[in-house]
């Protein structure tokens, strides 16, 4: 039956009905997502991952979320939340063999996130998707990038101009979003309009 499927019944007695009965029938409707907090990441730096599941049925239901971890990363132990609150007795194998997550009726949500470690060595792009109810979400892709820094001059004298220049490079199969940071070093001041982004 489908959700709001109003079922009807009359009996008859010596032939004669009765008054018709009607009954809606109401199930749950749950659908899922899963983000990740970053859009590509280095070696060292860590990915939250977030399952959401949503409920537009008319009653409450249960969402069983599963997942693993994904290749070239390692779980963070104690990062399991539940609807936002922490649960330091959910372990990786609590992800694995999957995590019930009550959603109510009308747009009710549940959620399961937990962290992951980009191992060393590892390039190209982390993989990941999860499954509500046994159906899988969208997958996941993040590049991990490389960085490097060099510098055109290796002695300088006073007045002389350093050329600082930061490489990203995206090992991965995906677009991904890269924030530069940098602090001008003691004893020199930024050259205004130096910037360049390329």
């Amino acid at each position: 039956l489908e959700d709001e499927t109003v079922i009807k019944n009359t009996a008859y007695v010596n032939e004669k009905p009765t008054d018709e009965t009607e009954t809606t029938y109401q199930e749950p409707e749950i659908s899922a997502v899963k983000t990740s907090n970053k859009t590509a990441v280095a070696v060292g730096e860590q990915i939250e991952y977030t399952i959401t599941a949503t409920n537009n049925g008319t009653a409450a239901g249960e969402a069983v979320i599963k997942d693993t971890v994904p290749e070239g990363t390692t779980f963070v132990d104690g990062s399991i939340k539940v609807n936002g609150v922490e649960r330091t007795d959910l372990t990786e194998a609590d992800l694995n063999g999957g995590i019930p997550v009550e959603v109510t009726a009308n747009g009710g949500t549940g959620t399961v996130s937990f962290k992951v470690t980009v191992n060393e060595g590892t390039e190209g792009s982390i993989i990941n998707t999860a499954t509500v109810n046994e159906v899988p979400t969208e997958e996941i892709k993040n590049p991990v990038i490389k960085a490097t820094k060099s510098v055109d001059k290796e002695k300088a004298e006073k007045d002389d101009i350093l050329t600082y220049t930061i490489t990203v490079t995206n090992t991965g199969d995906v677009v991904g979003t890269a924030t530069i940071k940098d602090a001008i070093p003691t004893g020199t001041t930024l050259v205004e309009g130096s910037i360049d982004v390329s």
